[in-house]
């Protein structure tokens, strides 16, 4: 029992460190490139360091590291346009946005013809729309809409992943997926980053270091040991707080608040995303 509520604890202690994350675009007056490049640098460095602690292998067979090179480029795009996105507008606006993935898992699952596109989906994509249409109409301009836009992509870019890695990746331990991930979307976005020339003050490099360390590879190796007792349902279930701990945050730490009115469109947005998440389990 105490071990089935440490792993409890685990859960919920990673979940508040991914959602936590999304203030690091507040934080860091980088561009969201360099975030995310010096988070997946800091983020191999470590699992690297532990998985050699706990003599885990990291060796794949090349036909998987194509697979996971693809896996790379997604991850770097997803947290790309995650972080960019609430450059553009609010904590809040982005999270909101990425809380639509298990929508996104829902149509993909219907266009590739291993589920049907039946009445309760219908029911929660309209569900969906109509709450973001509620949470913008206070604030309806150009620039959050572009921010909701690209949030969105982060959220459907995400379900990609998720169902890439279900259905590709599924005899592979999740610690070796993280660190190739992190690896490859680091090689993909550096490039990007010598064209930005920009090299981060030591305030801003520590700050990136934070990030990678704790906020990315703590927060999957606490997620990791979880799983040890807590079923995979109740998991997906628990990650939907993600949002809930990152909005929570960013009104005590950011002084973000909402009216009432996007309120209640960011409620028909989780009730809708809650649903949706029932019929993946």
């Amino acid at each position: 029992m105490l071990t089935k509520h440490s792993n409890l604890l685990a859960l919920h202690g990673a979940i508040v460190l991914f959602a936590l994350c999304a203030l690091f675009a507040k934080w860091l007056s980088l561009p969201a490139t360099i975030i995310v490049f010096g988070r997946t640098i800091f983020a191999v460095i470590s699992i690297l360091i532990f998985c050699l602690l706990i003599k885990h292998s990291l060796r794949v067979a090349k036909p998987l590291l194509v697979k996971l090179l693809f896996n790379g480029a997604l991850l770097a795009f997803h947290w790309w346009s995650f972080f960019y996105s609430i450059q553009l507008s609010t904590v809040t606006l982005g999270l909101l946005a990425f809380a639509t993935y298990p929508i996104w898992v829902v149509i993909i699952d219907a266009v590739v013809g291993r589920t049907s596109l039946d009445r309760t989906t219908l029911m929660q994509l309209t569900l969906c729309t109509i709450g973001v249409a509620v949470f913008l109409s206070p604030d309806v301009t150009n620039v959050n809409l572009n921010a909701f836009f690209i949030g969105t992509l982060s959220a459907l870019s995400f379900a990609v992943l998720t169902l890439y890695n279900k259905k590709q990746l599924c005899c592979t331990p999740a610690l070796t997926i993280a660190f190739y991930q992190n690896l490859f979307a680091s090689i993909l976005l550096l490039p990007f980053v010598i064209v930005l020339a920009i090299i981060p003050n030591t305030e801003q490099f520590i700050t990136l270091a934070l990030l990678g360390v704790v906020f990315t590879a703590l927060a999957h190796i606490l997620l990791l040991h979880s799983l040890k007792t807590i079923s995979a349902v109740v998991v997906s279930m628990s990650l939907l707080l993600e949002p809930v701990y990152g909005v929570f945050a960013a009104t005590v730490l950011l002084n973000e608040v909402m009216s009432t009115i996007s309120f209640s469109g960011a409620l028909l947005v989780v009730v809708a995303c809650v649903w949706a998440s029932k019929k993946q389990v």
